[in-house]
C-alpha cells in the first residue's frame, strides 16, 4: 500500500514541479545534493527546454523517492508552496 494512502494525503494534492532548492529544503538537503540524485537516475526530473539548465522535478518522481527511502510525505506538505 502507498505510503499517501495510509497517511490520508491525496496525491492530487501534490501534483506539480519542483526546483532542485525546494526538493532540498523538503528533504534538509543542499540544491547540489538533490543535482547528484538526478545525474545519477534516482530521482526523475524534467527540462521544459533542451536550452533550459535548471532541473524541474515532477512530484510523482519526488513522491516515489520518498516513498522508496521511507521519508515522510507530510513534508511536502509543510513545504508551504505554489506549484508550477
Amino acid at each position: 500500500m502507498k505510503l499517501y494512502k495510509i497517511i490520508n494525503l491525496d496525491k492530487e494534492m501534490f501534483k506539480g514541479m519542483f526546483t532542485t532548492t525546494e526538493v532540498g529544503r523538503i528533504l534538509g538537503e543542499s540544491p547540489r545534493t538533490i543535482a547528484k540524485y538526478v545525474d545519477s537516475g534516482e530521482l526523475g526530473c524534467e527540462r521544459r527546454a533542451p536550452s533550459y539548465k535548471h532541473r524541474l522535478i515532477p512530484s510523482d518522481s519526488l513522491i516515489e523517492f520518498m516513498e522508496k527511502y521511507s521519508i515522510p510525505l507530510e513534508l511536502i506538505r509543510e513545504h508551504n508552496r505554489k506549484f508550477y
